[in-house]
């Protein structure tokens, strides 16, 4: 080898390896950012595109979904999955680090608390309290200040439909109230079981093909972060059009709700129900909330009028009181979700006494 293939060699080794190391140190610092998500935005600011880009990579490729962990949740024909029962298993995500206990019902909860509640909570993974310690999510604060025994009957996904059905199938003796926390993202159930008069359950083929897309897709490769983003942040360049704002379905959503709630009047029957909605990163308003409170003066849902009342809790939740990346509650939004609840409750008469 000449002196100039040489030369030219180790220069390509050096140039080959600057971008190695470039592109190691750009992984690092992404790794860095993503652990750190307060570098990219403040609890209190607007969300800028870094903290944008790192939320959606968050949720695309990055979080663990304790539905779809085999050490967390099992499949169940009848409402696709529960937790696990009479287990636990730990869930470490970028903002936090959650220990999930069960019972046998495969519930986030102990076998004494399916005794005979006098409250019942279901809604989805707001409620069951992602991201938090079973004590601090707002179904056991509402137990510590009710004093009264709460059932945390919510589980991650579930919509109204499963909610409900699950409930039924708990057959609960001497609940008082049941509260319903609803996501907007509950409304495609809802519609599939009014419309077809069943639930949406997946095969269990296709629910453990998910769990596998989970696995594979959470797992860390070189330069995942780096490819990933990249590829994200293609959809986010200036001179792309920003999609249409969604339609506004919320009259459509709470007809569907109150149908499912009338196909469950034998469980709701002589019930204190209180309904609210919890959506992701403070995506909340009162719209919703707001076309429940109407449609019950409809004739259609007479039975369910005295039973049902609603909460707004638009208006008490700011944006600090959720997570940066994730986008479900801290401690500190739990607890002014329980206050909130705990004065409806009081109101009629739940838990009032101590």
């Amino acid at each position: 080898m000449t002196a100039r293939s040489r030369t030219w060699l180790l220069n390509a080794l050096l140039v080959a390896a600057s971008i190695v190391l470039s592109l190691v140190a750009i992984e690092a610092v992404i790794a860095y950012a993503m652990s750190h998500p307060e570098m990219l935005g403040s609890p209190d600011g607007p969300v800028g595109r870094p903290l944008a880009l790192a939320r959606n990579y968050y949720m695309r490729k990055d979080r663990r979904i304790v539905q779809f962990l085999p050490d967390c949740a099992v499949y169940d024909p009848t409402v696709t999955y529960t937790l696990k029962p009479s287990t636990h298993c730990t869930v470490v995500n970028r903002e936090h680090s959650v220990d999930y206990a069960t019972n046998r019902a495969g519930l986030r909860d102990d076998d004494a608390a399916l005794a005979a509640p006098a409250i019942v909570v279901t809604g989805d993974s707001h409620a069951m309290g992602w991201g938090v310690a079973s004590a601090e999510a707002f179904p056991k604060l509402l137990q510590r200040d009710l004093g009264v025994p709460v059932l945390n009957a919510a589980i991650s996904s579930y919509g109204t439909a499963r909610e409900l059905a699950l409930v039924e199938r708990l057959g609960l003796d001497g609940m008082k109230a049941l509260v319903i926390q609803y996501c907007d993202n509950d409304f495609e159930e809802n519609q599939y079981l009014v419309d077809r008069g069943q639930l949406d359950i997946l095969p269990e083929a296709r629910y453990r093909a998910l769990v596998d897309e989970h696995a594979r897709g959470t797992l860390y490769y070189p330069f995942k972060h780096l490819r990933n983003l990249f590829s994200i942040a293609r959809f986010a360049l200036p001179w792309r059009k920003a999609p249409p704002a969604p339609p506004d379905t919320n009259a459509t959503e709470a007809r569907y709700f109150l149908d499912v709630l009338s196909r469950h009047q034998t469980l709701l029957a002589g019930k204190v129900v209180v309904v609210l909605e919890l959506n992701e990163h403070n995506r909340n308003d009162s719209r919703f909330i707001a076309a429940v409170a109407r449609l019950l003066d409809e004739p259609r849902y007479a039975a369910l009028k005295p039973i049902v009342s609603t909460i707004d809790v638009a208006k008490a939740l700011a944006a600090s009181d959720y997570y940066l990346l994730d986008d479900h509650m801290r401690p500190v939004g739990h607890a002014k979700v329980a206050k909130l609840v705990e004065a409806e409750l009081k109101r009629r008469g739940v838990g009032a006494a101590r």
